[in-house]
């Protein structure tokens, strides 16, 4: 959850057996910009690494999306993102 434009910071970390490399795609905002940085993770097996997340744009409006993490091994993950004013 997000209280309009901001930067927010979340955790990923690979639960595989192999070192793994993910990247991010957003999906599902229809009134804000939201960008993932870095976008692309190479990551050991438990290595962790922080992304942030921000917001941009649509001020004083509800909107949600998702961030997709999907690993080269084929797994993906989503993480939801609700925006509000």
């Amino acid at each position: 959850m997000m209280r309009g434009a901001g930067t927010t910071t979340r955790r990923v970390t690979n639960l595989g057996r192999g070192a793994t490399y993910f990247s991010a795609r957003v999906r599902g905002f229809a009134r804000h910009r939201v960008q993932v940085t870095p976008v692309a993770l190479m990551l050991d097996p438990g290595e962790s690494a922080r992304v942030r997340i921000t917001v941009t744009g649509g001020p004083g409006r509800f909107d949600d999306g998702w961030v997709v993490w999907r690993g080269a091994r084929g797994t993906s993950t989503r993480i939801p993102v609700a925006i509000t004013r």
